[in-house]
């Protein structure tokens, strides 16, 4: 009886290793570009199905810049507008801030702020939060991949596995600023 045990618990443990183990290779896994193009295609069929058609597209940084391309292709070539942003930490506590002021004042009827990856979504917010202030009547934000639950959601997304993701444009050979 107790070795019945012992093998039973065993075997429970194998199984959960094995469980973590395949759990942590798919979320280490890297995106290639064509699950990227795939979940970019996925996630513009959504908006459409939610008649939601951008006047413009506003990228955010480097993955918003990519991400906002190819959704402007699949839209057929929505006007794209790119913006950089920095985070300044002051007393341990994280500040998102624009680069520069976002200077669009026309085609502002539906616009669409796109990011590659959303961790807390401040950052998102920032922009949603501005481009409304500048009179957007209607604002969504797409993410490529957030995770479960940021602060700001982002309407259309892919869930993210780990927080430390690969992209297909980021280099696995860590790089400073020139």
């Amino acid at each position: 009886m107790k070795e019945a045990i012992l093998y039973l618990f065993s075997a429970i443990g194998l199984i959960s290793s094995l469980i973590t183990i395949i759990n942590w290779i798919i979320a280490r896994r890297k995106y290639t570009w064509e699950h990227f193009d795939a979940t970019i295609k996925k996630l513009v069929d959504e908006m459409t199905k939610d008649h939601f058609q951008p006047s413009i597209i506003i990228g955010i940084g480097r993955g918003g810049a990519i991400v906002g391309g190819l959704v402007s292709e699949h839209l057929g070539a929505v006007p794209l507008f790119v913006f950089d942003h920095y985070m300044e930490w002051r007393d341990n506590k994280r500040y998102d801030c624009l680069v520069e002021e976002i200077m669009v004042e026309s085609n502002l009827d539906s616009v669409l702020i796109t990011t590659g990856v959303m961790h807390t979504g401040k950052t998102a917010e920032l922009y949603y939060n501005d481009i409304i202030s500048k009179g957007a009547s209607k604002v969504k934000v797409l993410a490529f991949v957030s995770e479960s639950h940021p602060q700001f959601r982002a309407n259309y997304y892919e869930k993210m596995g780990n927080p430390k993701v690969n992209l297909p444009w980021v280099h696995s050979i860590p790089r400073g600023r020139l």
